[in-house]
């Protein structure tokens, strides 16, 4: 689980950093990230119904998410250049194996936009 103050919760900051820059795109999921001062990095997740009926499979694939931001990405460097970043899920997490979606993720939140679009 994500600590309190690494979680996006504002609607409005939801809307601003949807209308930043996106930072990768591939058939897994879409980055966008709000470039700001900021002390800490805010994240959310948004995985529609279009992704997979079942709240099950949509939650499992947000656990998925918040563990590679908690494990790999914050404790590496805790600070990064954004002041919030949304991952929105698509078709292709459920056919992806969590290292994949876990290297292509460290990849786009280091700078690197590989990825398809």
């Amino acid at each position: 689980m994500l600590k309190r103050r690494y979680r996006l919760k504002s609607p409005a900051l939801f809307k601003r950093t949807l209308s930043a820059t996106r930072l990768c795109a591939n058939s897994s999921f879409v980055a966008y990230g709000l470039l700001q001062e900021s002390t800490e990095t805010r994240f959310g997740f948004i995985v529609s119904t279009k992704v997979h009926k079942r709240a099950t499979r949509r939650n499992k694939i947000k656990r998925w998410f918040r563990e590679i931001i908690r494990k790999d990405i914050l404790s590496v460097t805790p600070k990064l250049s954004y002041r919030a970043v949304v991952i929105i899920a698509r078709q292709g997490m459920l056919d992806a194996q969590y290292s994949d979606v876990r290297t292509r993720l460290i990849e786009c939140l280091a700078g690197n936009k590989t990825g398809e679009r």
